[in-house]
């Protein structure tokens, strides 16, 4: 039976949940709109995710995307950013720099992680990948779907290998094989294939799935592939982080077998590698661990 909280997100993905605030729009300091989504009430002790929703070509933010109802979880803030629509999905007109913004405004009204998490279908995707590629520091992780483009190199921006081991999903209809403009050069499948094998030769952790039959059009899949990135961004890879930084500082303090219980706790954390994204993310977390392990094979000298 599926979670409760992944059950919600999956009804938010598709549309906002009954009952849901609308907000209005609020204006950013660049003087363009965006939607704002909290829970019903915010925990001062607790520090959120900051989820971003992008609005496909000729949208705008509101409904963030259909990921509104993500507030009802309580882990999260979601907005929606209304961007300009000729030229946002390849991070012109300073779409980039109007997110960075934001998210540096929201910081200061709420006590969020440093990182954000950033969905897009169609346009939204084209934005939400670049964005990734452009600025890995900021995002936790990414899904994008759809896109009519995609960051294969000349003026379509290139892969960053430094946004490897952010967890992303990406997918496409088989069907949806119509070009996005006259001036790209492959239609949104092919593309995506194209695509696919840059970030699979360049180590990306990463799932792509082709929906057979699907033209360019939100599949169900996308919801789950959506709720799987989300999960091992938010939830798993702190938490492994979080131990790596405390075997180190228990190695360092010369508690080499304690450092060791710390790691295989990390290992424990893995998640079972039932899809592509969660087997390249254990992989990838493995020989992380695995790295740690071996650095504190010998106990560090105490201090004098």
């Amino acid at each position: 039976m599926m979670r409760p909280h992944l059950l919600l997100m999956t009804i938010a993905l598709t549309a906002m949940t009954a009952g849901a605030a609308e907000n209005a729009a609020i204006r950013d300091e660049m003087g363009r709109d965006y939607y704002l989504y909290e829970p019903s009430r915010i925990d001062a002790r607790k520090t959120y995710w900051l989820v971003v929703g992008v609005h496909g070509y000729g949208g705008n933010g509101k409904g963030a995307a259909g990921l509104a109802g993500w507030v009802r979880n309580g882990d999260c803030i979601v907005v929606g950013p209304s961007f300009p629509n000729d030229g946002y999905q390849l991070l012109q007109k300073q779409a980039d720099e109007q997110l960075v913004r934001l998210f540096e405004s929201l910081q200061k009204q709420f006590k969020l992680r440093p990182k954000l998490f950033v969905y897009g279908f169609s346009g939204g995707s084209q934005f939400a990948h670049r964005f990734m590629m452009k600025y890995p520091e900021l995002v936790a992780g990414c899904s994008a779907h759809s896109g009519g483009t995609w960051a294969t190199g000349d003026q379509w921006m290139s892969i960053n290998p430094k946004a490897a081991a952010i967890p992303f999903v990406m997918s496409c209809g088989e069907a949806d094989t119509a070009k996005s403009n006259p001036a790209a050069p492959f239609g949104r499948y092919e593309w995506a294939r194209v695509f696919e094998k840059q970030i699979a030769e360049a180590g990306f952790c990463y799932e792509a799935k082709y929906w057979p039959k699907v033209g360019h059009a939100t599949a169900p899949g996308v919801s789950t592939m959506t709720e799987d990135c989300y999960r091992l961004a938010t939830v798993v890879q702190p938490a492994i982080e979080a131990a790596i930084d405390d075997a180190r500082k228990r190695h360092a303090e010369g508690n080499t077998a304690s450092a060791r219980t710390v790691i295989a706790k990390a290992r424990s954390l893995l998640p079972k590698p039932t899809t592509e994204l969660s087997r390249r993310f254990a992989d990838q977390w493995n020989k992380v661990l695995t790295t740690i392990e071996s650095d504190v094979g010998t106990a560090a000298k105490p201090v004098q």
